[in-house]
């Protein structure tokens, strides 16, 4: 069995899929759903980096990532980005306040 392991420094994640159809109906162009920021969920980590602060970005934590900073790959039909720690822009965490 083959396994995937990020260097130091580097996270794999599932890209979330943009929804393409609005809340009306439409459908839109790939173009139009273009932004800076693209969303996902972390699969692997690697080891962290020293003066990176990355005790947030777990396994299975949502995180908002620069998408030009992502590399794509696939490994064994599914598709990854593999981004650097320091490309995390923000850790969505569910927490539930009781």
């Amino acid at each position: 069995m083959k396994k995937m392991i990020p260097m130091q420094g580097y996270v794999i994640l599932k890209k979330d899929t943009p929804e393409n159809v609005t809340s009306n109906g439409f459908y839109l162009p790939e173009s139009a759903a273009e932004k800076d920021l693209s969303s996902g969920k972390v699969f692997l980590c690697g080891k962290e980096v020293e003066g990176v602060d990355s005790k947030d970005i777990t396994e299975g934590a949502t995180v908002l990532f620069v998408k030009w900073a992502a590399s794509e790959l696939e490994f064994e039909g599914e598709k990854y980005q593999l981004i650097r720690y320091e490309d995390v822009k923000l850790v969505i965490k569910d927490e539930t306040v009781s």
